[in-house]
């Protein structure tokens, strides 16, 4: 980890517990904002590191060391936060309109990750988590949630769980048919056994979005959300995933410390057993213990919090996969885009990548590989692009 790398995650851990004492790594006349910056980008922490700047400007300590940063990469960063506030709340906007528009015509709804993650992260950091595109898991199966995507907005990029749907010029919307998959079919049957389970409580899971309205007025919109206990296994596979298949950053973490943050208030201690057990079932217990070590270390994560027994080992060898490759790998520089596009150079890359993380899943490299294949097969007969 080099400095850039600690002090932003420095100004990560002041946005979030803005009562700690200032950190070493920020106790310095000198920092090289430029670089700090880049690693924020490549995290996708931009809004949050400039909420942890702003509490670190303002200390009496910053102010008689007479640190500073250069006023137009100030401005700048300003100007990019901005844009995410403004994009969050045209997102909220439109995951209202989704939800609303899917329950006109029957279908129950309820959203992902995304805008959901934003609303536990409170008042002061909701609006500067940098958004994403809208996951919507939309009840009925796969002929009729994509015979209603094609009625109103036809595509053919479809894969194993998601259908793109094309009905916003500004924001990009996946349905999910399935809310996620595991690769591996025992796994996955116990996965969607629960995420089922889980089905009626998200579907219901009503909650209010800050948005605005024609006239630039602040409103409150109506969305549904996915629950915590469906998230914490979701977003694990979810995590999994994207470390063995296209990179993964600390957006994504902060996402869990903050489903993990509301564990106590919100979760029973028989739906705690659940998660853990499940987790555990999935395959995924060493990923959350390496998780739970980053997220104590680095996020300051109450223990009370903790589902699972952190392991350093793994944690920091996670934690450096995270800072080398940052957010869907837009750190990485070893990987040329071009050849990630082709198909046999893509499946080639990801066999090696996966064979170099068998401590998280010693299986993967064989089960990933039949069904990308098998799934290769169902597109071409579908006629699909992925």
């Amino acid at each position: 980890m080099n400095n850039s790398q600690k002090q932003l995650l420095d100004l990560v851990k002041l946005a979030i517990h803005p009562e700690i004492e200032i950190p070493e790594s920020l106790k310095v006349d000198t920092i090289d904002w430029k670089e700090v910056l880049e690693e924020a980008r490549k995290q996708s922490l931009m809004g949050v590191a400039f909420v942890g700047f702003k509490i670190w400007s303002a200390l009496d300590y910053v102010k008689k060391s007479g640190a500073t940063i250069d006023k137009r990469l100030l401005t700048q960063w300003a100007g990019t936060c901005e844009k995410i506030r403004e994009d969050n709340l045209l997102l909220n906007k439109r995951t209202a309109q989704v939800c609303k528009n899917f329950a006109k015509e029957g279908f129950r709804t309820s959203v992902m990750k995304g805008q959901g993650n934003a609303l536990l992260y409170g008042e002061n950091l909701s609006l500067m988590r940098s958004p994403g595109d809208i996951d919507v898991w939309v009840e009925g199966g796969f002929e009729k949630v994509y015979g209603y995507v094609q009625k109103v907005a036809p595509t053919d990029v479809v894969n194993e769980k998601e259908i793109q749907f094309n009905v916003f010029s500004d924001t990009s919307v996946e349905i999910h048919y399935r809310p996620f998959i595991i690769k591996q079919p025992f796994k996955n049957r116990i996965l969607q056994t629960f995420l089922e389970s889980k089905a009626e409580a998200c579907y219901n899971n009503h909650v209010k979005l800050k948005a605005k309205d024609g006239n630039d007025e602040d409103i409150w919109v109506d969305a549904v959300i996915t629950t915590i206990p469906f998230n914490l296994v979701q977003q694990m596979a979810h995590i999994k995933l994207h470390l063995f298949t296209g990179g993964i950053g600390l957006r994504q973490v902060m996402d869990y410390y903050y489903q993990l943050v509301h564990v106590e208030s919100s979760l029973l201690s028989q739906e705690k057993k659940e998660i853990v057990e499940v987790v555990k079932s999935l395959g995924l217990e060493r990923l959350a213990k390496a998780l739970m070590w980053i997220l104590v270390e680095y996020f300051q994560l109450p223990k009370a919090c903790l589902l699972w027994e952190p392991c350093e080992e793994d944690g920091e060898y996670l934690l450096d996969k995270f800072l080398r490759t940052g957010s869907f790998e837009q750190g990485d520089k070893s990987k040329d885009r071009k050849i990630q596009r082709e198909t046999f150079s893509s499946f080639y890359n990801i066999q090696k990548q996966n064979l170099k993380l068998l401590r998280f899943d010693r299986w993967d490299w064989f089960w990933g590989s039949l069904w990308r294949i098998y799934h290769f097969a169902w597109r071409k007969a579908r006629g699909f692009r992925h």
